[in-house]
Protein backbone atom coordinates (compact mmCIF):
# COMPACT_ATOMS: atom_id res chain seq x y z
CA UNK A 1 0.00 0.00 0.00
CA UNK A 2 1.16 3.72 -0.38
CA UNK A 3 2.31 5.67 2.30
CA UNK A 4 -1.15 7.82 2.54
CA UNK A 5 -2.65 4.61 3.10
CA UNK A 6 -1.05 2.67 5.15
CA UNK A 7 -1.28 5.98 7.30
CA UNK A 8 -4.70 6.57 7.16
CA UNK A 9 -4.98 2.60 8.43
CA UNK A 10 -2.91 3.18 11.06
CA UNK A 11 -4.39 6.43 11.77
CA UNK A 12 -8.57 4.40 12.05
CA UNK A 13 -6.10 1.96 15.04
CA UNK A 14 -5.67 5.10 17.27
CA UNK A 15 -1.79 4.78 16.22
CA UNK A 16 0.50 7.63 17.21
CA UNK A 17 3.74 8.91 16.49
CA UNK A 18 3.77 8.10 12.76
CA UNK A 19 6.01 9.13 10.41
CA UNK A 20 8.11 7.70 7.04
CA UNK A 21 11.50 6.87 7.18
CA UNK A 22 14.72 8.49 5.91
CA UNK A 23 14.98 5.87 2.99
CA UNK A 24 10.99 6.28 2.20
CA UNK A 25 10.02 2.76 2.01
CA UNK A 26 8.81 2.07 5.45
CA UNK A 27 6.28 4.03 7.47
CA UNK A 28 7.54 4.13 11.82
CA UNK A 29 4.67 4.01 14.30
CA UNK A 30 4.03 3.16 17.79
CA UNK A 31 2.58 -0.91 17.64
CA UNK A 32 -0.59 -1.14 17.48
CA UNK A 33 -0.73 -4.28 19.67
CA UNK A 34 1.06 -2.37 22.57
CA UNK A 35 -1.46 -2.44 24.80
CA UNK A 36 -1.97 -6.35 24.73
CA UNK A 37 1.54 -7.69 23.84
CA UNK A 38 4.36 -5.06 25.43
CA UNK A 39 5.45 -5.77 28.89
CA UNK A 40 4.50 -2.40 30.45
CA UNK A 41 1.33 -2.11 27.75
CA UNK A 42 3.19 0.99 25.94
CA UNK A 43 5.36 1.24 23.26
CA UNK A 44 7.94 3.85 24.79
CA UNK A 45 9.24 4.35 21.66
CA UNK A 46 8.15 4.00 17.63
CA UNK A 47 9.23 -0.19 17.05
CA UNK A 48 6.46 -1.08 14.67
CA UNK A 49 7.31 -0.54 10.81
CA UNK A 50 5.09 -0.87 7.96
CA UNK A 51 6.78 -1.53 4.29
CA UNK A 52 5.64 1.04 1.43
CA UNK A 53 5.38 -0.84 -1.67
CA UNK A 54 1.71 0.12 -3.01
CA UNK A 55 0.75 -3.03 -3.51
CA UNK A 56 -1.65 -5.16 -0.94
CA UNK A 57 1.30 -6.85 1.12
CA UNK A 58 2.62 -4.11 2.91
CA UNK A 59 4.27 -6.47 5.40
CA UNK A 60 4.63 -4.96 9.29
CA UNK A 61 6.65 -6.13 12.00
CA UNK A 62 7.30 -4.76 15.76
CA UNK A 63 10.73 -5.12 16.77
CA UNK A 64 9.78 -5.10 20.51
CA UNK A 65 6.57 -7.52 20.30
CA UNK A 66 7.68 -9.24 17.34
CA UNK A 67 4.12 -9.21 15.84
CA UNK A 68 4.20 -9.64 11.74
CA UNK A 69 2.07 -10.05 9.13
CA UNK A 70 0.34 -8.44 6.18
CA UNK A 71 -1.53 -5.32 6.65
CA UNK A 72 -4.20 -7.73 5.68
CA UNK A 73 -3.35 -9.48 8.48
CA UNK A 74 -2.40 -6.97 11.22
CA UNK A 75 -5.92 -5.19 10.94
CA UNK A 76 -7.69 -8.56 11.04
CA UNK A 77 -5.91 -8.94 14.29
CA UNK A 78 -6.40 -5.63 15.44
CA UNK A 79 -10.44 -5.50 14.65
CA UNK A 80 -13.83 -7.36 13.83
CA UNK A 81 -12.90 -9.51 10.27
CA UNK A 82 -16.12 -8.03 8.89
CA UNK A 83 -15.35 -4.71 8.99
CA UNK A 84 -11.72 -5.28 8.32
CA UNK A 85 -11.96 -5.99 4.85
CA UNK A 86 -14.06 -3.19 3.81
CA UNK A 87 -12.07 -0.57 5.56
CA UNK A 88 -8.85 -1.78 4.23
CA UNK A 89 -10.55 -1.54 0.50
CA UNK A 90 -12.25 1.93 1.36
CA UNK A 91 -8.64 3.79 2.57
CA UNK A 92 -7.50 1.59 -0.64
CA UNK A 93 -9.18 3.32 -3.01
CA UNK A 94 -9.52 7.03 -1.26
CA UNK A 95 -5.88 8.40 -1.15
CA UNK A 96 -7.00 11.11 -0.10
CA UNK A 97 -8.04 9.58 3.44
CA UNK A 98 -5.43 11.35 5.47
CA UNK A 99 -6.36 14.80 4.81
CA UNK A 100 -9.78 14.29 4.49
CA UNK A 101 -10.47 12.69 8.06
CA UNK A 102 -7.52 13.92 9.89
CA UNK A 103 -8.94 16.46 11.99
CA UNK A 104 -12.19 13.68 12.82
CA UNK A 105 -10.98 11.40 14.72
CA UNK A 106 -6.96 11.80 15.28
CA UNK A 107 -5.82 10.02 17.98
CA UNK A 108 -8.82 8.29 18.86
CA UNK A 109 -9.40 3.49 18.81
CA UNK A 110 -11.48 2.56 16.07
CA UNK A 111 -14.90 1.58 16.85
CA UNK A 112 -15.57 -1.16 14.07
CA UNK A 113 -18.62 -1.61 14.55
CA UNK A 114 -19.63 2.49 14.34
CA UNK A 115 -17.12 2.72 11.62
CA UNK A 116 -20.12 2.18 8.67
CA UNK A 117 -19.29 5.62 7.74
CA UNK A 118 -16.51 4.10 6.26
CA UNK A 119 -17.85 1.29 4.72
CA UNK A 120 -18.92 2.37 0.82
CA UNK A 121 -20.92 0.00 -1.38
CA UNK A 122 -21.67 -3.35 0.68
CA UNK A 123 -20.27 -5.27 -2.64
CA UNK A 124 -17.08 -4.07 -2.45
CA UNK A 125 -14.44 -7.16 -3.20
CA UNK A 126 -11.73 -8.42 -0.47
CA UNK A 127 -8.28 -8.00 -1.02
CA UNK A 128 -6.65 -11.51 -0.54
CA UNK A 129 -3.20 -11.65 1.70
CA UNK A 130 -0.48 -12.11 -0.58
CA UNK A 131 2.22 -14.72 -0.13
CA UNK A 132 5.52 -12.57 1.39
CA UNK A 133 8.48 -13.40 -0.85
CA UNK A 134 11.96 -14.49 0.37
CA UNK A 135 13.82 -11.49 -0.02
CA UNK A 136 17.11 -12.57 -1.94
CA UNK A 137 20.78 -10.80 -0.72
CA UNK A 138 23.26 -10.24 -3.54
CA UNK A 139 26.50 -9.52 -1.52
CA UNK A 140 27.89 -8.26 -4.94
CA UNK A 141 25.43 -5.60 -4.81
CA UNK A 142 26.00 -4.03 -1.90
CA UNK A 143 25.42 -0.51 -2.09
CA UNK A 144 28.99 1.00 -0.64
CA UNK A 145 29.82 4.70 0.96
CA UNK A 146 33.45 6.09 0.07
CA UNK A 147 35.67 6.76 3.29
CA UNK A 148 35.97 10.37 2.20
CA UNK A 149 32.50 11.20 3.24
CA UNK A 150 33.15 10.38 6.52
CA UNK A 151 36.45 10.98 7.16
CA UNK A 152 36.13 14.44 8.69
CA UNK A 153 34.52 12.47 11.78
CA UNK A 154 37.15 9.54 12.52
CA UNK A 155 39.90 12.21 13.88
CA UNK A 156 38.48 12.25 17.56
CA UNK A 157 36.90 10.00 19.60
CA UNK A 158 34.39 11.18 22.27
CA UNK A 159 34.64 11.44 25.96
CA UNK A 160 31.50 9.65 25.77
CA UNK A 161 32.72 6.21 24.15
CA UNK A 162 35.68 5.97 27.23
CA UNK A 163 33.07 6.98 29.93
CA UNK A 164 31.43 3.46 28.78
CA UNK A 165 33.96 1.53 29.50
CA UNK A 166 35.14 1.32 25.48
CA UNK A 167 39.30 1.63 25.33
CA UNK A 168 40.98 4.17 23.12
CA UNK A 169 42.48 0.79 20.55
CA UNK A 170 38.82 -0.53 20.22
CA UNK A 171 37.06 2.79 19.40
CA UNK A 172 40.33 2.73 16.35
CA UNK A 173 39.89 -1.04 15.54
CA UNK A 174 35.86 0.20 14.71
CA UNK A 175 36.85 3.39 13.73
CA UNK A 176 34.36 5.28 16.05
CA UNK A 177 34.00 8.96 15.62
CA UNK A 178 32.10 12.14 16.24
CA UNK A 179 29.95 14.36 14.55
CA UNK A 180 29.85 17.70 16.54
CA UNK A 181 26.95 19.30 14.71
CA UNK A 182 24.61 16.07 15.74
CA UNK A 183 26.40 15.71 19.13
CA UNK A 184 26.48 12.05 17.77
CA UNK A 185 29.09 8.69 18.23
CA UNK A 186 29.65 8.11 14.21
CA UNK A 187 30.14 3.95 14.26
CA UNK A 188 30.88 3.15 10.70
CA UNK A 189 29.00 -0.19 9.32
CA UNK A 190 31.60 -2.42 7.63
CA UNK A 191 30.98 -5.58 5.99
CA UNK A 192 33.01 -8.82 5.46
CA UNK A 193 34.50 -7.65 2.51
CA UNK A 194 36.16 -4.38 4.67
CA UNK A 195 33.33 -1.97 3.12
CA UNK A 196 31.69 0.62 4.40
CA UNK A 197 27.59 -0.12 3.65
CA UNK A 198 26.39 2.03 6.73
CA UNK A 199 27.03 4.66 8.88
CA UNK A 200 25.01 4.83 12.42
CA UNK A 201 24.91 8.27 14.64
CA UNK A 202 24.36 7.03 18.01
CA UNK A 203 23.12 10.53 19.99
CA UNK A 204 25.44 11.58 23.03
CA UNK A 205 22.35 13.01 24.69
CA UNK A 206 19.12 11.65 23.22
CA UNK A 207 15.38 13.47 23.89
CA UNK A 208 12.03 13.19 22.20
CA UNK A 209 13.15 15.32 19.73
CA UNK A 210 16.27 13.67 19.02
CA UNK A 211 16.05 9.46 18.72
CA UNK A 212 19.20 7.73 19.81
CA UNK A 213 19.90 5.99 16.69
CA UNK A 214 20.09 7.47 13.19
CA UNK A 215 21.06 5.36 9.81
CA UNK A 216 22.09 7.04 6.72
CA UNK A 217 19.33 7.01 3.54
CA UNK A 218 19.16 3.21 2.07
CA UNK A 219 21.17 1.20 4.36
CA UNK A 220 19.25 -2.08 5.67
CA UNK A 221 20.34 -3.02 8.40
CA UNK A 222 19.01 -6.71 8.64
CA UNK A 223 21.74 -7.44 5.61
CA UNK A 224 24.47 -6.96 8.16
CA UNK A 225 25.93 -7.67 11.46
CA UNK A 226 27.97 -5.15 13.64
CA UNK A 227 31.50 -6.14 13.58
CA UNK A 228 31.64 -8.84 11.44
CA UNK A 229 34.66 -7.51 9.24
CA UNK A 230 36.44 -8.62 12.81
CA UNK A 231 35.72 -12.26 12.87
CA UNK A 232 38.63 -14.30 12.85
CA UNK A 233 39.53 -17.72 12.96
CA UNK A 234 42.29 -17.28 16.27
CA UNK A 235 39.07 -15.10 18.29
CA UNK A 236 37.06 -18.93 18.45
CA UNK A 237 33.31 -18.25 19.50
CA UNK A 238 31.15 -15.80 18.22
CA UNK A 239 29.28 -13.76 20.88
CA UNK A 240 25.78 -12.45 19.25
CA UNK A 241 24.64 -9.36 20.87
CA UNK A 242 21.61 -6.46 20.14
CA UNK A 243 23.68 -3.16 20.17
CA UNK A 244 27.18 -1.99 18.46
CA UNK A 245 28.06 -0.50 22.01
CA UNK A 246 27.61 -4.00 23.46
CA UNK A 247 29.92 -5.60 20.50
CA UNK A 248 32.46 -2.72 21.38
CA UNK A 249 32.50 -4.12 24.90
CA UNK A 250 32.47 -7.78 24.21
CA UNK A 251 35.13 -7.57 21.61
CA UNK A 252 37.59 -5.98 24.45
CA UNK A 253 37.18 -9.62 26.26
CA UNK A 254 39.35 -10.97 23.32
CA UNK A 255 36.01 -13.03 21.77
CA UNK A 256 34.37 -12.54 18.22
CA UNK A 257 31.30 -10.65 18.27
CA UNK A 258 28.63 -9.62 16.29
CA UNK A 259 25.45 -7.70 16.83
CA UNK A 260 22.12 -7.63 15.35
CA UNK A 261 21.42 -3.79 15.16
CA UNK A 262 18.20 -3.83 16.62
CA UNK A 263 16.20 -6.83 18.27
CA UNK A 264 15.47 -9.18 15.84
CA UNK A 265 17.72 -11.27 14.04
CA UNK A 266 17.28 -12.00 9.92
CA UNK A 267 18.01 -14.58 7.81
CA UNK A 268 20.44 -13.19 5.85
CA UNK A 269 22.48 -12.29 9.05
CA UNK A 270 21.96 -16.04 10.90
CA UNK A 271 23.30 -17.54 7.44
CA UNK A 272 26.05 -15.04 7.15
CA UNK A 273 26.97 -15.79 11.43
CA UNK A 274 26.83 -19.71 10.51
CA UNK A 275 29.74 -19.07 7.41
CA UNK A 276 31.89 -16.96 9.48
CA UNK A 277 31.56 -19.16 12.59
CA UNK A 278 35.42 -20.18 13.05
CA UNK A 279 35.76 -23.88 13.09
CA UNK A 280 35.21 -25.94 16.19
CA UNK A 281 33.42 -23.19 17.63
CA UNK A 282 29.83 -22.51 18.92
CA UNK A 283 27.45 -19.16 18.59
CA UNK A 284 27.02 -17.67 22.73
CA UNK A 285 23.57 -15.67 22.35
CA UNK A 286 23.38 -12.94 24.72
CA UNK A 287 21.09 -10.59 24.12
CA UNK A 288 19.71 -7.88 26.16
CA UNK A 289 17.99 -8.52 30.10
CA UNK A 290 14.64 -6.76 28.91
CA UNK A 291 11.66 -8.65 27.64
CA UNK A 292 12.44 -7.94 23.64
CA UNK A 293 16.07 -9.43 24.61
CA UNK A 294 14.46 -12.62 26.00
CA UNK A 295 12.50 -12.50 23.06
CA UNK A 296 15.28 -12.08 20.63
CA UNK A 297 17.34 -14.62 22.56
CA UNK A 298 14.77 -17.61 21.56
CA UNK A 299 14.49 -16.33 18.01
CA UNK A 300 18.07 -16.67 17.52
CA UNK A 301 18.02 -19.81 18.98
CA UNK A 302 15.85 -21.29 16.72
CA UNK A 303 16.86 -19.81 13.72
CA UNK A 304 21.07 -21.18 14.76
CA UNK A 305 20.20 -24.69 16.91
CA UNK A 306 19.91 -26.84 14.08
CA UNK A 307 22.84 -25.90 11.39
CA UNK A 308 25.95 -24.71 14.20
CA UNK A 309 26.38 -25.30 18.07
CA UNK A 310 24.68 -22.77 20.00
CA UNK A 311 23.92 -22.11 23.50
CA UNK A 312 22.08 -19.38 25.22
CA UNK A 313 24.03 -16.67 27.67
CA UNK A 314 21.49 -14.86 29.99
CA UNK A 315 21.95 -11.14 31.36
CA UNK A 316 20.57 -9.87 34.29
CA UNK A 317 17.51 -8.02 34.50
CA UNK A 318 17.36 -4.20 33.02
CA UNK A 319 21.39 -4.59 32.23
CA UNK A 320 22.72 -5.04 28.43
CA UNK A 321 26.22 -6.82 27.85
CA UNK A 322 27.93 -3.52 27.30
CA UNK A 323 26.72 -2.32 31.07
CA UNK A 324 29.34 -5.16 32.44
CA UNK A 325 32.82 -5.30 33.04
CA UNK A 326 35.14 -7.44 30.65
CA UNK A 327 35.63 -10.22 33.77
CA UNK A 328 31.84 -10.25 34.26
CA UNK A 329 31.45 -11.13 30.43
CA UNK A 330 33.91 -13.52 30.74
CA UNK A 331 32.29 -15.05 33.87
CA UNK A 332 28.95 -15.03 31.62
CA UNK A 333 30.18 -16.50 28.77
CA UNK A 334 31.96 -19.35 30.60
CA UNK A 335 29.23 -20.29 33.61
CA UNK A 336 26.54 -18.48 32.97
CA UNK A 337 26.60 -16.76 36.36
CA UNK A 338 27.72 -13.65 37.85
CA UNK A 339 30.04 -12.94 41.36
Amino acid sequence: MTESGIIGMLHLMGVRNMRVNSAGTGVQADCPFARWRHSDGMDRKPSFSIKIDNSEKSVGYCFACHTSGTLMQIVKDYGDLTYAENVIEYIWENENYKEEYRDKSWGRRLDWKKAKWLLGDEGRGIIAPTPIEEVVFDESKVATIPWDNIERFLKSIPQYVLNRGITKETAQVFRLGYDKRRLSVLMPVIDRKNRLVGITHRAIRPSETLPKYLYNKGFHKMNFLYGENLITQERGDIVLVEGQFDVLKVYQTGLNTAGTIGSYLADIQARKLIELLPRDSKIIIMMDGDVAGKKLTDIAYEKLKEKVPCIKRFVPEGKDPGDLSEKQIIELVNRNELK
